[in-house]
């Protein structure tokens, strides 16, 4: 884990509900239906006309890991199986930092509030950066 800098901005707004969660600390993650742990193509078959396109929301989380991960879906078009790569591999993969284990952790944060973005020196008032708010360990 990294605990140089942290920049820790609350979500804004709420998922869409068909969202795909992808726990990166999982031994084989998998994408599921957000909140529900249930493989996300097991529940929900995408069928798109000519032309069509088709967005999937992705949110990923990290506890322990620092990933670099690409998107491998499995698809089935005109009776013959396809996989397509997200991003492909001439491009650079996405990339997750789990959040070190405690907000005092951190030497530095930047913490959105409705006034702006303030900068704590965690080593000068780490009561202050261990109030941070991150999501719970489990929601990480």
């Amino acid at each position: 884990m990294r605990t140089g800098t942290l920049f820790a901005i609350p979500p804004q707004g709420e998922a869409e509900n068909g969202a795909m969660e992808v726990n990166l600390d999982a031994a084989i993650p998998v994408a599921t239906a957000a909140g529900s742990g249930t493989p996300y193509f097991a529940a929900k078959r995408v069928t798109l006309a000519r032309g069509e396109v088709w967005v999937g929301a992705v949110l990923s989380r990290a506890t322990r890991c620092e990933c670099a991960w690409r998107l491998r879906l499995k698809l089935r078009y005109r009776g013959n199986q396809h996989e397509v790569v997200v991003p492909p591999a001439d491009r650079a993969p996405f990339r997750m930092t789990g959040f070190a284990g405690e907000p005092g952790d951190y030497a530095v944060q930047y913490v959105w509030n409705p006034d702006g973005i303030a900068r704590l020196d965690c080593a000068v008032d780490r009561k202050a950066c261990a109030a941070t708010d991150l999501p719970p360990a489990g929601r990480r």
